[in-house]
């Protein structure tokens, strides 16, 4: 078996185009040009963890405990502010306290001494070998409403940032941005609008501070404009055909609401973006300012097929059974009414219609979508499920199988930004956390020395409801390393706050050795190269040392998960011992947010559900990735050729890796749900297929 699913020669045609793309975009844009985050940046922000709860002695507190455990050391060198709570009168409903010439001014009570206790503070971190990093708000108003933010102060907060506090990090967020006419802003219909403007004017700022005293300051975009696309093949409407298994449907006629399910590999329904047409309007997630401000770019209305979780049980697949997977639930669940034949997202409006005279098929705004519309879908029944015919035109099919989302490289963002937020903010909840994860999909490309796209900081450790297991959060860490994400702790590392497992975990020297190395050759970051059904995944990032050398990792999104509850922790609610509670899926851990040293629970193997064996077969990476040739990759391709490397499990413990062996093939192993092995390979070979040999 490869990967679950049968060898290249069987392997279904929307699998196949998953599996063996993967796109290599070399388009001569390079990095912002700062001299920064030559590799993924690493480090501590406050937000996740305490939001604007934050003093002086939290700092010195973290900066202290990374020093002496080994983070600093290992390249963990950022120390940075999360949110406006340094200002004095932020907050919901403030007025951020300025003095006469319009110099912000930190709180006194928090930062004693205020904006000279700031600089103190700043001082003693860089002192211990650290970097500071700021932060501020581009918009006239901050994310908790709070005035007198930066819009139009940008000079004079730059020279606080960076003159007065030293600052080698500034994260920029994209909150109450309001549009200013030139010279404070760009011209009518600039594509991007105020949000880049902003950025493009702190960029600058911190680049004529480079040159004035020759430091250089990493900038992080927040929500200014740049976002991801999704993977995955896109919906078009095709001539009907019976023996097209892409053509049928799992879906629930009578009205209710339900994931739309490809009934042969369990595939659903989402949305992705392509921004290919022009900037995308409405909103098919949760990032209604950087359509509100024009930039067209993060999550759009292209209808797309994604991989669901739990996809065994049939029309729960999807998200009816409250497992989002991939987009999440919002952007999976959809409504088919068997009255009108219209397919649309669950409290919407919208639907899936066909666009113009071409066959791909959208997500569609509320005005198209009305009862007796031409964009209404008949469903006829066929074995094993349903084929969704055009009403407008009988003949044409909605078909699974159409061209794959293109990954969306924005030149903008790569050349003014050092990293930028890929998607909207995490928590410490698996599927909230996956959604974070599907938005790096297919940033391989994109990602590069200078200019790192970022899921957001790394939750692993925070206590609270549904809070990750050991398991999860290996998954959650060895995803982060092979997509070159930047691994920015959001959790509470103080003495006696994080275990000593999860430390080891960070500090993991294979793992970090994955994360921190970029191919030039491969102009290759890591992404998803494989998906099969129950959330089968393979992703994958080439690297530049071994030579001819890749880290992949096996992953099982699929199942359920329950965790063991730590002696002190709150119990699990009762439904988690009743497997058909109307309460749904007991997810997780169940901890007191006051005890992080409880976080990671360990997994209750016994309760938990959705170990499935899964291979990767070693073919299916690029031939340029194993330092194979041409020829090597199109005889692995068609079964002539074994491709055999050496295999090293990168988490083999949590403070190393070991070597496993060499295997022919592929590799493949039991994968608890949730769960996935970390791998390294490399001195690969292809040699002649004999008839005796067949994938693992």
């Amino acid at each position: 078996m490869i990967c679950g699913m049968g060898g290249p020669r069987t392997m279904g045609v929307a699998l196949r185009r998953l599996a063996c793309t993967v796109a290599v975009l070399s388009n001569g844009v390079t990095g912002l040009s700062n001299g920064a985050a030559l590799t993924p940046p690493l480090g501590f922000s406050n937000w996740n963890m305490w939001q604007n709860n934050i003093n002086s002695s939290l700092f010195i507190d973290v900066a202290t405990f990374m020093k002496d455990s080994g983070f600093l050391d290992a390249g963990y060198t950022y120390i940075t502010l999360g949110g406006i709570g340094y200002a004095n009168n932020s907050g919901p409903g403030g007025n951020i306290t300025r003095d006469a010439h319009g110099v912000l001014q930190v709180d006194p009570v928090k930062f004693p001494g205020g904006n000279a206790g700031m600089k103190d503070l700043t001082s003693k971190i860089r002192a211990m070998g650290f970097k500071w990093g700021s932060y501020t708000e581009s918009g006239t108003t901050g994310c908790d409403g709070a005035a007198r933010s930066s819009e139009g102060y940008e000079a004079l907060d730059a020279e606080l940032f960076f003159d007065e506090w030293q600052s080698e990090y500034l994260m920029i967020d994209g909150c109450g941005v309001k549009p200013r006419p030139p010279p404070d802003g760009p011209a009518p219909g600039t594509p991007g609008g105020q949000a880049r403007w902003e950025m493009t004017r702190w960029t600058n700022l911190s680049l004529d501070y480079k040159r004035r005293a020759n430091k250089t300051v990493l900038i992080h975009d927040c929500h200014n404009g740049c976002g991801s696309t999704f993977a995955g093949p896109t919906l078009e409407a095709v001539p009907c055909s019976a023996s097209d298994p892409a053509q049928i449907w799992a879906l629930d006629l009578s009205g209710g609401s339900s994931g739309m399910v490809d009934a042969r590999f369990g595939f659903c329904v989402g949305c992705g973006s392509d921004t290919s047409a022009g900037p995308v309007t409405g909103s098919c997630a949760n990032d209604a300012m950087q359509f509100a401000n024009g930039t067209g770019y993060g999550l759009g209305m292209q209808a797309c097929i994604v991989p669901c979780s739990n996809n065994t049980q049939g029309l729960a697949g999807c998200s009816g059974n409250g497992l989002p997977a991939g987009l999440g639930k919002g952007q999976q669940t959809f409504n088919y009414t068997k009255e009108t034949g219209l397919i649309s997202r669950t409290a919407s409006g919208e639907c899936l219609a066909k666009i113009s005279a071409g066959p791909q098929v959208g997500v569609m705004g509320a005005a198209q979508c009305a009862k007796g519309s031409g964009n209404g879908w008949d469903a006829v029944p066929v074995a094993g499920g349903v084929h969704l015919q055009w009403r407008a035109e009988p003949s044409l099919c909605l078909s699974s199988a159409g061209a794959a989302v293109p990954s969306n490289i924005d030149p903008w963002c790569i050349e003014n930004n050092n990293m930028w937020r890929s998607n909207t903010d995490v928590l410490q909840v698996w599927t909230r956390t996956m959604i974070e994860i599907e938005s790096m999909a297919m940033q391989g490309p994109i990602s590069r020395p200078g200019a790192w796209s970022f899921p957001d900081c790394s939750e692993l450790g925070t206590a609270g409801l549904f809070s990750y297991t050991w398991e999860e959060s290996k998954s959650i860490l060895a995803l982060f390393a092979v997509t070159s994400s930047p691994i920015i702790l959001g959790n509470d590392p103080r003495p006696g706050r994080m275990q000593p497992r999860l430390v080891d975990l960070y500090l993991n020297p294979d793992m970090l050795a994955v994360n921190q190395q970029y191919s030039t050759a491969a102009k290759h970051a890591g992404g998803r190269l494989w998906s099969g059904p129950g959330g089968q995944e393979v992703w994958a990032k080439p690297l530049a040392s071994p030579a001819g050398g890749a880290a992949i990792v096996v992953f099982n999104r699929g199942g359920t998960v329950i965790g063991v509850v730590p002696a002190g922790a709150p119990p699990l609610p009762a439904h988690c011992s009743d497997p058909h509670s109307a309460s749904g899926p007991c997810l997780g851990c169940f901890l007191d947010g006051g005890q992080p040293w409880t976080s990671p629970c360990d997994d209750n193997t016994t309760a938990s559900t959705g170990e499935q064996h899964i291979t990767a077969d070693f073919s299916l990476l690029p031939r340029s990735w194993l330092g194979l040739s041409d020829a090597d990759e199109a005889s692995a391709l068609n079964n002539d050729a074994v491709v055999s490397c050496e295999v090293f499990d990168v988490f083999a413990t949590a403070k190393s890796g070991k070597a496993l062996g060499r295997f022919s093939g592929g590799w493949g192993a039991l994968i608890p749900p949730h769960g996935s092995r970390f791998l390294r390979l490399s001195q690969c070979t292809a040699t002649p297929r004999t008839p005796q040999e067949f994938y693992v």
